[in-house]
């Protein structure tokens, strides 16, 4: 299992795809791949799922918000299947501590059995963020791979310090109310929208007051409301973590949001991921620069 740490950024985990089935997600890691070892089409499950997270932590391997508690079950006897937590190691996460099947012992999942049969489950109860896999051992076929979140369900509150960097948006200096939180750029979601309203990547924002949501929709211009751009003072603020339901074109997404002063700010490579925006960060220069004209790269 310890081989894992070496395969988490293979190019290979682009393989793997998802497919919905109300709140239980079942993940498929060989997709028109004929093998006498496949005898099932979806190689694992995972319930309690509340929404698609926009964060990249493994290139290639899609991110699943939970309630807990979550339970991950295999649908196949499988040469390879476990659970661990991942922990940030330089710029990547790696797994870091591996979990123990409902029923198992310690022996049994890291002995020299290696078979994991149908029906074999973990539980996760406790926040945290996890890593999944399933495969067969084919060779050179990386297997069906989850990055969990499991959130705590308290808003985190935060000091959010003013940005003070230069904002470019296709070469053109526009002026941001910005934050940096946990040494990230945040930006109200509405500003944005205004700002790449009438370009290729332009997407509306919907608030929907009565469900408390909100709806993002690609492709569609924005509809003013008011207050866009607004300056800031640029003094630091307090901030509240933003629980929201976030819909784009009319999925369930996540991505992480703050509070303040009654506006919603996202984390700017967030947003620049969802609707494909280029971002370039110059540290010398101390300038973000915005391009439509151009893919997201993390």
């Amino acid at each position: 299992m310890k081989k894992k740490l070496l395969c988490l950024l293979m190019a290979l985990t682009l393989l793997t795809t998802v497919v919905f089935s109300a709140e239980t997600v079942e993940i498929v890691g060989y997709p028109g791949v004929e093998n006498e070892l496949i005898t099932s089409e979806s190689q694992f499950k995972i319930t309690n799922v509340v929404a698609e997270d926009v964060t990249t932590y493994i290139p290639g391997v899609k991110t699943y918000i939970c309630n807990a508690p979550v339970v991950i079950t295999s649908l196949d006897t499988l040469t390879g299947f476990g659970v661990s937590t991942l922990s940030p190691f330089g710029d990547m996460y790696i797994e870091s501590t591996f979990l123990i099947a409902d029923g198992y012992t310690e022996e049994q999942m890291f002995g020299t059995e290696t078979k994991r049969p149908e029906g074999m489950r973990f539980t996760l109860t406790k926040p945290g963020l996890y890593y999944a896999y399933g495969n067969y051992g084919i060779e050179n076929m990386s297997g069906a791979e989850a990055v969990i979140i499991i959130k705590d369900g308290t808003a985190e509150t935060i000091k959010a310090d003013y940005t003070d960097s230069k904002v470019l948006v296709n070469g053109e200096e526009v002026k941001f109310e910005a934050y940096n939180i946990h040494d990230n750029n945040y930006f109200k979601l509405r500003d944005l929208a205004y700002v790449l309203s009438g370009t290729e990547k332009q997407f509306k924002v919907v608030w929907d007051e009565e469900l408390e949501s909100i709806y993002l929709t690609s492709n569609s211009p924005y509809t003013v409301v008011g207050g866009e751009l607004a300056p800031g003072d640029g003094q630091a603020k307090m901030s509240e973590e933003n629980k929201s339901p976030i819909y784009k074109d009319g999925a369930s997404v996540y991505a992480k949001a703050y509070t303040i002063n009654d506006n919603n700010y996202f984390k700017l490579r967030d947003i620049c991921r969802m609707f494909d925006v280029g971002v370039i960060w110059s540290e010398e220069a101390n300038t973000i620069s915005i391009d439509t004209s151009i893919p997201y790269t993390d």
